[in-house]
C-alpha cells in the first residue's frame, strides 16, 4: 500500500513538473510560430491572404473570438469610446480594483468562507479579504495584484428600449492584458495552517457583458446605479502558476478543471440574471419610504375681503400641489367655507412642511396670490447630549405628528403683501431702490463699503440695493387672515414576515455585515402580487409623460386625471397646458393618496378652446378649479383599473386613447401600499 501511494505521489510530482514543458509543444497549433510578436504587426509588407471561394471551417470557428459587429449588423462600433478608455486607463484600473475589493468581501464571506470553513483567508496581492485575520505580512511580501497596462476594448454596443426607467446596453469586451494577480490562500487543517500561493498572468479575455443603468432619476447625474452581468460564461486563457514557477494551465486536465470551477463561480455571481451593482447616487437615487399621509380637512378662512371667488392650494411634495374648489366670501361674516378633505404624502418631518396659499380667481389663467402660510411638521433644536454633554440637534416634532391617528384642529395665519403705499415706502421709487439711493440705501452702501475694504463702490451699491429690497419686502408683508383646518397624521410602516430575521437579536457587527451584503445587489425584478383585496389602500403615483399624435392642429392641450370608486369621494387633478403641440410633453407627477385597489383611473385629454389660449404669459397652469374646462373639447379618454398597477407595482407603457380617431398617451404608474400603524 505504501508503494502504491509513493508511486502515485512521485508520478504526480513528475507530471506536474515536466508536463508544462512538454504539452505546449505537442498541442500547439500547426501554424504556430515562435517569431510571432509586436514586430509582425509593425511589418507593413505583411499582407493578408485573400481567400477565394467558400470560407473554411477553421476560419468560421474563429468568428466566435472576434468582435460582434463583424457578424451582427445591429451592433455599433465604438472606436471613440475605446480611445477614451485608453487615455483614462491609469486611473480606471486603480478605482476598479478598490471597488472590486469592496464588492468581493461580502460575496466571498457567503460563498467561500462559510461553506468551506477550512479556507481561512484569501489574499489578493497584499489585501486581505477578511478583516479579522491575524498578521500575515511575512507571507505576502512583494506580492502584486494589478490589471496591467493594456486596457480592455469594447467590441461594439447595442442598446435596448424597455418599459422600465433604465438603459440596457450590451457591451462585448475583449481584453488581452499583461496583468499579474498574486493570490494567496490560507488553509487550516486542525492545528496546521497551509499557505498556497498562486499567480495569474497574461489573461486573454472575451465576454458578453450586459450593463444596466438604473434607475433613471430627474436629478444630476440622472442615473442611480450601474448593474453589470454576463450573458454567458466568458472565454478566457491565462497562465496559472502554482508557487510562482509551474504553469498548470499547460496541463489539459488542470486547464479544463479550472475552466469548470470558473464557470461554477461565475454562474452564481455574474452570469445573467445574477449581477454586481455599483451605486452612483446615495441609495441608488431611490428616495426613502414615505413617513406617512397627512389628512387635511379644509374648514373655512376668515379675515379676507374680496368680491372674487377664493380657492386654496396645498403643497407638501415639490411640484405636486392639490387645490380646493373656488368659493365666494360671505360678506356678513367675512368667511369662506369649503368643507373639503385632502390627503398628502409626508417624506421628511424637517425638510417638508404644509404650505397653504390662498388665491383669488381672476377668471383668467393668471390668478392673484392673496396670502400664504405654513404649518410645520417639526423643527430642530439644540440640546446637550446626556452622555457626552456636547450640543446635538434634536428633532422637535409637532403635536399632531407625535400623536398619530388623532385629529387636531389648527389655525394657520396667512401673510400677504401690503400693496397700497408700496412705492411710497421705497422713498424715491423703484429706480431709487435699484440704485441704492436714499437714507436706507446710502447707509447700507457705506456699511458694505467700509466692511469689505477691497469691494468697489459699484459692488457695494449693488449689495445695498439687494438688502434694501429685502427690507422693504419684509415691511410690506402683514397678517391678512387665517385658515382653519383639521389635520390627522397617518404614519406608514413596513410589515415584517415570519421568515425574516429578528434584527433586534442581532449584534451591531452582524447588522453591519447584513447591510453590506444587502447593498451589493440592487433588486432588478419586481414581485407580482396576485392576492389583492378591494379594501387595500395605497398611494398611486401617476407620471404624465407625453401625448402622441393627438387629434387636431396646434392644440393647447391638458389632461384631467380622476380616481374614483364606489366608497370614497373622487380625487381629481389637472395637468399644465402645453401650447401648439399635437404631441405635447407634460412630464408632470401626481399623487393620489389612500386610493383603494378597486378604483379606476380616468384620464381625459382636453383642447383649450378660449380665444386667449395663444397667450404665452404668466398663467396658473396647475389650477383644477374652474368650470370653463367643462366647455373645452375632449379629444381623447382613457380608463385604467388601479388593480393592474397594484398587481405589478409599476407600469410604464403607451396606451391608445379611446373615443377618438387617433392619439396615444404615455404614462408611468407606481403603487405603494399604505400600511397604517395601529393606534
Amino acid at each position: 500500500m505504501f508503494g502504491i501511494a509513493f508511486g502515485l505521489g512521485l508520478g504526480t510530482l513528475a507530471g506536474v513538473s515536466v508536463g508544462p514543458y512538454i504539452f505546449p509543444r505537442v498541442t500547439k497549433p500547426k501554424d504556430y510560430s515562435l517569431d510571432l510578436g509586436a514586430k509582425a504587426d509593425a511589418n507593413e509588407d505583411n499582407e493578408q491572404e485573400r481567400h477565394q471561394g467558400a470560407i473554411g471551417a477553421e476560419m468560421r470557428n474563429l468568428l466566435q473570438y472576434t468582435e460582434p459587429w463583424t457578424f451582427w449588423p445591429d451592433y455599433q462600433r465604438v472606436a471613440m469610446s475605446n480611445r477614451i478608455v485608453e487615455v483614462m486607463w491609469p486611473t480606471i484600473k486603480v478605482a476598479a480594483l478598490k471597488e472590486a475589493f469592496r464588492q468581493m468581501k461580502p460575496i466571498l464571506e457567503s460563498t467561500v468562507f462559510k461553506p468551506f470553513p477550512f479556507i481561512e483567508n484569501i489574499v489578493l496581492g497584499t489585501d486581505s479579504m477578511r478583516d479579522d485575520f491575524p498578521d500575515f505580512s511575512k507571507w505576502i511580501k512583494d506580492r502584486e495584484f494589478g490589471v496591467g497596462d493594456f486596457p480592455f476594448r469594447l467590441g461594439g454596443i447595442k442598446a435596448y428600449v424597455t418599459s422600465e426607467d433604465e438603459v440596457v446596453l450590451e457591451l462585448p469586451m475583449v481584453w488581452g492584458s499583461n496583468c499579474k494577480f498574486d493570490v494567496g490562500v490560507f488553509l487550516r487543517f486542525w492545528k496546521f495552517r497551509i499557505y498556497v500561493p498562486c499567480t495569474i498572468e497574461n489573461l486573454q479575455f472575451k465576454a458578453e457583458a450586459r450593463v444596466t443603468l438604473r434607475p433613471l432619476v430627474d436629478t444630476v447625474p440622472c442615473v442611480g446605479g450601474v448593474m453589470i452581468s454576463l450573458l454567458s460564461v466568458p472565454h478566457f486563457d491565462l497562465s496559472f502558476k502554482l508557487g510562482g514557477r509551474v504553469d498548470l494551465m499547460a496541463l489539459p486536465i488542470i486547464k479544463e478543471t479550472i475552466k469548470n470551477v470558473t464557470k461554477m463561480v461565475l454562474d452564481g455571481m455574474l452570469v445573467y440574471p445574477n449581477h454586481m451593482s455599483f451605486p452612483i447616487m446615495k441609495d441608488y437615487g431611490i428616495p426613502p419610504p414615505a413617513k406617512g399621509a397627512l389628512n387635511v380637512k379644509l374648514l373655512y378662512a376668515e379675515g379676507f375681503e374680496s368680491t372674487k371667488k377664493l380657492y386654496v392650494r396645498f403643497d407638501v411634495r415639490k411640484s405636486r400641489p392639490v387645490f380646493s374648489t373656488a368659493q365666494r366670501v360671505d360678506v356678513p361674516t367675512g368667511k369662506v367655507e369649503w368643507g373639503q378633505e385632502f390627503n398628502l404624502i409626508v417624506d421628511d418631518y424637517i425638510q417638508q412642511r404644509l404650505k397653504i396659499s390662498l388665491f383669488a380667481d381672476d377668471l383668467g389663467w393668471s390668478d392673484t396670490l392673496l396670502a400664504d402660510g405654513e404649518l410645520l411638521f417639526g423643527t430642530q433644536v439644540e440640546e446637550d447630549d446626556p452622555d457626552t454633554g456636547e450640543p446635538v440637534l434634536v428633532d422637535n416634532l409637532a403635536e399632531f405628528i407625535k400623536a398619530p391617528l388623532t385629529e387636531v384642529a389648527a389655525e394657520v395665519r396667512l401673510w400677504g403683501l401690503e400693496r397700497q403705499g408700496a412705492f411710497a415706502a421705497v422713498g424715491g421709487g423703484a429706480k431709487s431702490m435699484v440704485k441704492g439711493v436714499g437714507s436706507m440705501g446710502r447707509s447700507l452702501a457705506a456699511s458694505f463699503k467700509g466692511n469689505a475694504g477691497e469691494v468697489d463702490a459699484k459692488e457695494a451699491h449693488k449689495r445695498a440695493a439687494e438688502a434694501t429690497a429685502a427690507a422693504l419686502a419684509a415691511r410690506q408683508r402683514k397678517e391678512l387672515g387665517s385658515v382653519y383646518i383639521k389635520v390627522t397624521f397617518l404614519p406608514f410602516f413596513q410589515p415584517t414576515f415570519d421568515d425574516e430575521e429578528d434584527e433586534e437579536e442581532l449584534t451591531p457587527e452582524q447588522l453591519r455585515k447584513k447591510s453590506n451584503a444587502a447593498a451589493v445587489r440592487l433588486p432588478s425584478t419586481r414581485a407580482v402580487n396576485f392576492k389583492i383585496h378591494d379594501g387595500l389602500k395605497g398611494v398611486l403615483t401617476v407620471k404624465l409623460i407625453r401625448g402622441i399624435d393627438l387629434k387636431g392642429e396646434d392644440l393647447n392641450s391638458y389632461v384631467r386625471l380622476t380616481v374614483s370608486n364606489d366608497e370614497d369621494p373622487d380625487q381629481m387633478q389637472k395637468s399644465a397646458i402645453v401650447f401648439a403641440q399635437t404631441s405635447p410633453r407634460w412630464n408632470q407627477v401626481f399623487d393620489f393618496v389612500m386610493v383603494r385597489a378597486n378604483s379606476l383611473l380616468h384620464l381625459t385629454v382636453h383642447a383649450r378652446s378660449s380665444f386667449t389660449s395663444n397667450v404665452l404669459g404668466a398663467v396658473n397652469v396647475f389650477s383644477a378649479k374652474k368650470s370653463e374646462e367643462e366647455k373645452d373639447k375632449i379629444i381623447g379618454k382613457l380608463t385604467l383599473p388601479v388593480r393592474d398597477v397594484v398587481r405589478n407595482s409599476h407600469l410604464k407603457d403607451i396606451w391608445t386613447l379611446q373615443d377618438t380617431e387617433r392619439g396615444k398617451i404615455e404614462l408611468d404608474l407606481q403603487w405603494q401600499t399604505c400600511f397604517i400603524t395601529e393606534a
